[in-house]
């Protein structure tokens, strides 16, 4: 085995084992001292990666692009796919959405589940304006994708966190019709509603708030929220003590 190739799989092997110093320290020597003519983009994929194990997001951008670019698959939807994935294990949510982004613009006729992780790192990244686009051209491509409408409800629910516009409001009761009440979807139906319980509060609309209150202690007899709300309700409803007289 010629000396660049073993400094290739030191580095890899240092990569696989969180040694990241060593791993950097080794993939720049192999890069240095191997031919270019026979660096590949998995080279360039696996040297993006140990910046971002080091902390180097910007350069394991400019390598990812390098992977991209020496890619001579006609279909490149794998790299982009890998190169998404890799930010999102970085917890690099920003990243990742811009490079799902890369790959749907690329593919528009990729899988669902794409569209999806796309809006989903926007939507971890607090780019909500993006999260809400990305969610919304997922439920125009794939209508009988339920999930696009829950999570257009959650980007509503994050910008409306009070409860007070009701902007989420169409959303989940759209959803929440799709997929019925008898679904497994437990968790997420339980935070459904308890922003539709939230805003009924807010709305002092008793008999929607009780409805919602009801539906989530099905879920979960000890939710927050609706001890929460509970609570606030008695507390309006106790009667005043009347003002001390000033002596």
């Amino acid at each position: 085995m010629h000396r660049p190739a073993i400094y290739g799989l030191l580095a890899f092997s240092q990569y696989e084992t969180k040694d990241s110093i060593n791993a950097l320290k080794n993939i720049r020597v192999y890069f240095a001292t191997q031919n270019p003519k026979r660096l590949f983009a998995k080279d360039y994929q696996y040297y993006a990666q140990i910046m971002m194990q080091n902390g180097k997001a910007d350069s394991a951008s400019y390598y990812f692009n390098k992977a991209v670019t020496s890619d001579s698959t006609q279909n490149k939807s794998d790299i982009y796919r890998d190169i998404a994935n890799n930010f999102k294990e970085g917890k690099n949510y920003g990243m990742s959405a811009e490079w799902y982004d890369k790959l749907i613009k690329a593919y528009p006729e990729t899988q669902p589940v794409d569209y999806f992780w796309r809006g989903a790192m926007y939507f971890y990244a607090k780019d909500y304006p993006a999260a809400g686009k990305a969610f919304e051209e997922m439920e125009t491509k794939y209508p009988n994708e339920p999930s696009a409408t829950y999570w257009r409800g959650r980007v509503a629910a994050a910008i409306d966190n009070e409860g007070k516009e009701g902007t989420a409001v169409p959303f989940f009761t759209k959803w929440l019709d799709k997929i019925g009440p008898a679904s497994d979807k437990k968790k997420d139906m339980q935070i459904a509603y308890e922003y539709l319980a939230l805003y009924y509060y807010n709305k002092n609309d008793k008999e929607n708030l009780k409805k919602y209150e009801d539906l989530i202690l099905n879920i979960d007899p000890n939710d927050d929220l609706v001890k929460q709300l509970k609570e606030a309700e008695k507390a309006a409803s106790a009667p005043k003590k009347p003002a001390a007289r000033k002596k």
